[in-house]
């Protein structure tokens, strides 16, 4: 339910934010879901689980069109690439910190006492968003009517751009390839290699470190260059000879470890390098809905993945996951080179 409302509202939101402005959007947002999970630790039965997830998806869609509406237009351009790069990171971060603080909480205080902790901490987020509400402009008033830059679409076409169109594709390359590691390389492992759940989990943890890395990296690394292409080129051709390595070599524990990690540090260190190409397609204004309709490819490639991954690892192969693995990256490295071809194409017909 959370999946399903949070990838519908996601375009919508995308024009709200293109009309009326981000500011007031993301901090509804987060105050939207924190209250959503606040309730759920109060849900006199089941049924109320949907239907607050349901309010809270709808709230997690306002992330990725507001926040890099905003970014992209209150961020010197100078150094707007490590601002993707370290907003993404923080992300991280804070996902990985969830299961343990959840954890921990849910052991002394129950899990409706866990889950209304993490609203309460939502909320907070939200009252320190609202009194520094003077930062988060996406640059649609004064400063957008002034600058001599003509006017951006204002409805859906600038979804049909070609340019678009491959990126929202990268994403759904992209996320097929994330959900398909992060939920069967595990089994995968242990099938393929022989690794104890332990040590394949270490793996994976690897992959997940290395990704936080990557990102974190990458966006120093997108500032020093605008062949963003060139980027994802190196970063999946790296990536995917680390997994087609797993698939077909009788790799130690330590080396496959390795291997992921590595894997998962390049397909970050992307991520940044993937921003700033949504950010050179979408025309000015419309930045909101660009980011709204391409990261919606995000949970069309998370509802497709399982189902294409799973499939494959009941056929017995379970090399066949990695070798997956290198086709979604190949998938994602095609529309990167695609969307850079059509940015620049743009460019020049503005210049």
């Amino acid at each position: 339910t959370f999946a399903l409302a949070s990838g519908s509202a996601q375009l919508p939101v995308g024009f709200i934010v293109d009309r009326f402005g981000a500011r007031y959007v993301v901090i509804a947002g987060s105050a939207l879901m924190a209250i959503a999970y606040g309730l759920m630790g109060l849900a006199p039965s089941y049924l109320w689980l949907p239907v607050l997830a349901g309010f809270a998806g709808i709230a997690n869609s306002v992330f990725h069109p507001a926040d890099y509406a905003i970014l992209t237009h209150a961020v010197d351009p100078k150094r707007v690439g490590r601002a993707f790069g370290i907003h993404t990171f923080s992300g991280y971060i804070g996902w990985a910190m969830a299961p343990p603080f959840m954890a921990t909480l849910a052991l002394h205080v129950g899990w409706r006492g866990a889950i209304m902790a993490g609203g309460a901490l939502g909320l907070l987020a939200a009252i320190v968003l609202f009194s520094q509400r003077h930062y988060l402009t996406n640059d649609i008033g004064a400063k957008a009517r002034t600058d001599g830059q003509p006017a951006a679409p204002g409805g859906a076409s600038v979804l049909l751009r070609p340019g678009v169109l491959v990126l929202f594709g990268f994403f759904v390359f992209s996320a097929m390839n994330a959900i398909g590691i992060n939920t069967f390389a595990v089994t995968a492992l242990h099938n393929l290699h022989g690794l104890d759940l332990t040590t394949a989990n270490a793996a994976l943890t690897a992959f997940l470190v290395g990704a936080a890395s990557g990102v974190f990296a990458g966006g120093f690394v997108v500032e020093r260059t605008s062949r963003y292409e060139a980027v994802a080129g190196v970063g999946f051709s790296v990536a995917a000879a680390g997994v087609l390595a797993i698939a077909f070599m009788p790799l130690p524990a330590w080396a496959i470890i390795a291997a992921l990690g590595l894997t998962g540090t390049m397909i970050g260190g992307i991520t940044p390098s993937r921003d700033m190409l949504v950010r050179a397609m979408a025309p000015k204004g419309s930045a909101g809905k660009v980011f709204g309709f391409v990261s919606t490819g995000i949970e069309v490639g998370s509802a497709t993945s399982p189902l294409l991954f799973g499939w494959l690892l009941d056929q017995g192969r379970p090399e066949f996951v990695f070798i997956a693995s290198a086709v979604m990256m190949m998938g994602a490295l095609t529309a990167a080179s695609a969307a850079t071809y059509f940015a620049r194409r743009q460019s020049r017909k503005t210049l």
